[in-house]
């Protein structure tokens, strides 16, 4: 197919007009914004997100570039890495989301994949290789219907009950340490995220307080790094914790004096979330509570116990560190109390103790609520309202 540039002007050949509009859509945007040509408009996905990856590498933590890595090597580069990256549409990622949805991929995955190929061709719209980042604005892919229900049921966090938790610390303070018991406690009275727990120092506990300062969190391996929110923020300690940390920190002060040493500046040195994890679920069996208990089941039930023991939403999201208490809604709603109807009695209580203060000055006392409702069932319900409004 023959085409120009620009009327007038250079005369092109291309075999198909896909390509013609392709290249006159290219055209029109380089020229608007003045950028350069593309050095490899036909590279591959597989190409692109290779050398993606490796540019970011130094930028992000080692957590964030192995799930960047694993969702390339096992879900994006068998199915479109041949693909040139200027030719993804819209339909390939669709595919591609519906086909790891039938292979049983839970809802966290799909969303990990849709972010990934996101993310990847954000930067290929930057480099002027594609026009639209086909993956942005997606939308959420549906799991087939028999399976959607169970996933995401599944993907939810899970809460102890009062007696499991307690089973949970007394496991703890049976077979690990002192320092491994705290460390379980810390994270159940204070809902720490493990790698906060990990990351505490004696500078973060201030006794007289009652609090413990969150500045920083270790990562699996050992490394350290901000908090999620990369913020700083106080917590309330139980007077438990506080308890347990101080009989900790003396316990340490004469090791370290005996031992003629300094005293480690963590309260939990060497700890980290990758092996605290392995020795946690031997903790859950020995403790005999429900399989799938992690180090972050601790945090889900002091979530779920304050927020159905009526602590406010915005105190529970401050303690727990999160960016706003909606995103407290949105992880923990389902933990809370489903039963509603105490709302609705507790409101008609507070009525009817108030009813005779309402525009009622000039009736009986003996006129209340049940009443109308004895009066209604009696079909003798239009003279009582007749009274209250003769009354006003």
């Amino acid at each position: 197919m023959d085409a120009r540039d620009v009327p007038g002007g250079r005369r092109l050949t291309f075999r198909t007009k896909e390509e013609a509009e392709q290249a006159r859509a290219d055209a029109v945007r380089l020229g608007r914004q003045g950028m350069a040509t593309p050095q490899d408009r036909d590279i591959t996905l597989a190409e692109f997100a290779t050398q993606w990856l490796a540019q970011v590498t130094p930028t992000l933590e080692a957590r964030t570039v192995q799930s960047y890595a694993g969702t390339l090597r096992l879900h994006i580069i068998p199915t479109l890495g041949t693909t040139k990256v200027r030719m993804i549409a819209r339909g390939h990622v669709r595919a591609l989301m519906a086909d790891k949805a039938k292979a049983g991929l839970g809802v966290n995955s799909l969303r990990i994949i849709k972010a990934t190929m996101s993310v990847i061709l954000a930067e290929a719209l930057e480099q002027g290789i594609v026009l639209v980042n086909v993956a942005s604005g997606l939308g959420r892919i549906a799991r087939p219907t028999q399976t959607a229900g169970v996933a995401e049921e599944e993907a939810k966090p899970k809460a102890l009950t009062l007696p499991e938790l307690d089973a949970l610390l007394r496991a703890a303070v049976e077979r690990w340490s002192p320092a491994g018991a705290t460390l379980v406690l810390a994270m159940a009275d204070c809902g720490l995220r493990p790698g906060e727990a990990c990351g505490l120092q004696w500078a973060d506990v201030d006794a007289q307080a009652g609090t413990l300062r969150i500045a920083r969190a270790i990562e699996n391996g050992g490394r350290i790094k901000a908090t999620k929110t990369h913020k700083v923020r106080k917590v309330d300690a139980s007077r438990r914790l506080l308890a347990a940390l101080s009989a900790l920190r003396d316990t340490e002060q004469v090791e370290a004096l005996t031992g003629g040493r300094e005293m480690s500046a963590w309260c939990f040195p060497g700890e980290a979330p990758d092996a605290l994890s392995k020795r946690f679920a031997r903790l859950v069996e020995a403790a005999g509570l429900p399989e799938g208990a992690t180090p972050y089941t601790c945090r889900h039930t002091y979530a779920s116990q304050h927020l159905n023991g009526g602590t406010p939403l915005t105190y529970v999201s401050a303690q727990l560190g999160h960016a706003n208490p909606a995103t407290t809604l949105k992880h923990y709603a389902h933990l809370t109390d489903r039963t509603t109807r105490h709302h609705a009695d507790a409101l008609e209580a507070k009525r009817e103790a108030a009813w005779h203060r309402f525009g009622t000055d000039g009736v009986s006392e003996a006129v209340v609520p049940s009443q109308l409702t004895e009066s209604a069932t009696s079909g003798r319900g239009s003279s009582v309202v007749e009274q209250l409004i003769r009354n006003q």
